[in-house]
């Protein structure tokens, strides 16, 4: 399990970081659900510390549903901004099966009419400002990249043509010092930007992992999971 916290150990809260990695974002959302109310009190640092990455998760989750928010606000406040806090958490978000309205309802509050990458992303790097949580901090950063590449990919495939003003927006980027290239793009005359198709972009954990379930190879399958934890770990002692 996870280190930090003086030798305790922090098993939920690497679980969901390894969720988050392989892009389980449902079983993330169990995850929670299980694990909501601390057993004991007050709670370990595990448990607060699920807790923050939950802030990030929910939105992962509601981003991989395929929904997205309308975007209303003109205005786009800083990439390293915090989603906005709610004293009413446990009633506010409704993605526990609460019924659509009610869920819709919550979300377009609690997000400001943000999309819900860029609500994720902006909650992931809120993670990562304190060195001294871990691992949440150090399994945040990890995953702040993983999360981004995989909302570019999927603007990639959705979009011909988009807003620098909406890309920027989605991917949680500062347009002053992104470069869109990195991540596939080229600017066009009216501000747009499409996508570059002699740019390829790195493959996804996931394409690895889909492969060995294709292939039935459940022992080799184990193996990229194994992988991926030592990885994760590695980052705590590097």
């Amino acid at each position: 399990g996870g280190g930090g916290g003086g030798g305790e150990p922090h098993v939920l809260v690497t679980q969901m970081a390894l969720l988050l990695y392989l892009g389980e974002y449902s079983h993330a959302r169990h995850l929670w659900r299980r694990n909501a109310v601390p057993s004991v009190t007050p709670p370990s640092s595990d448990c607060l510390q699920l807790a923050q990455l939950w802030q990030a998760a929910k939105y992962c989750f509601l981003w991989s549903t395929g929904g997205i928010h309308a975007l209303a606000s003109g205005a786009m406040s800083s990439p390293s901004s915090a989603p906005p806090s709610s004293g009413q958490e446990a009633d506010s978000m409704q993605v526990e099966g609460q019924g659509a309205s009610n869920q819709q309802d919550a979300a377009a509050a609690e997000s400001e009419a943000l999309p819900y990458s860029t609500m994720a992303l902006r909650a992931l790097h809120s993670c990562t400002t304190s060195a001294e949580t871990q691992p949440l901090a150090t399994y945040s950063k990890e995953l702040l990249g993983v999360f981004r590449q995989r909302v570019n990919r999927s603007l990639r495939k959705g979009f011909a043509k988009i807003s620098s003003k909406d890309f920027y927006l989605r991917m949680n980027l500062d347009p002053g010092t992104a470069e869109i290239a990195d991540y596939g793009w080229k600017s066009v005359e009216g501000g747009y930007l499409v996508s570059d198709g002699d740019i390829p972009l790195e493959p996804d954990i996931l394409e690895g992992l889909e492969d060995t379930k294709a292939a039935g190879d459940e022992g080799n399958q184990i193996g990229k999971l194994t992988d991926i934890v030592m990885f994760l770990e590695s980052k705590m002692s590097a």
